[in-house]
C-alpha cells in the first residue's frame, strides 16, 4: 500500500493490527518536505545531509524515467540499493 504522511493513514500498519500490519511503501518526497524545512530553517545538518542524499535517489530515478521494468530494477540495485544501505548503518 502507498500512502502519504497523513497521520491518519497510520492504522493499517500499527504491528497488532489482523490480520497484520499492511507493509506499505513510503514516498521519499513526502519525507523529503520535512528535512529541506530543518534544512532551510534551522541549517540543521542531518536535515542538509538527509536531503542530499534523497535528491541522489531522485537523480538516479531521472536517470532511468522510461526505461523497461527489468532496467529499472537492475540499476536500482546497482546504484540506489548501495545508497540505501548506507542510511542503515
Amino acid at each position: 500500500m502507498q500512502a502519504d504522511a497523513y497521520s491518519g493513514f497510520d492504522r493499517p500498519y500499527e504491528p497488532a493490527r489482523q490480520p497484520g500490519p499492511i507493509r506499505g511503501g513510503r514516498l521519499l518526497g513526502h519525507a523529503r518536505r520535512y528535512f529541506f524545512e530543518l534544512a532551510r530553517l534551522n541549517k540543521a545538518p542531518i536535515g542538509i545531509e538527509a536531503v542530499a542524499r534523497i535528491d541522489a535517489l531522485f537523480a538516479i530515478e531521472r536517470d532511468i524515467n522510461g526505461a523497461v521494468p527489468a532496467d529499472r530494477q537492475r540499476v536500482r540495485q546497482e546504484r540506489s540499493k548501495p545508497l540505501v544501505d548506507d542510511c542503515a548503518e
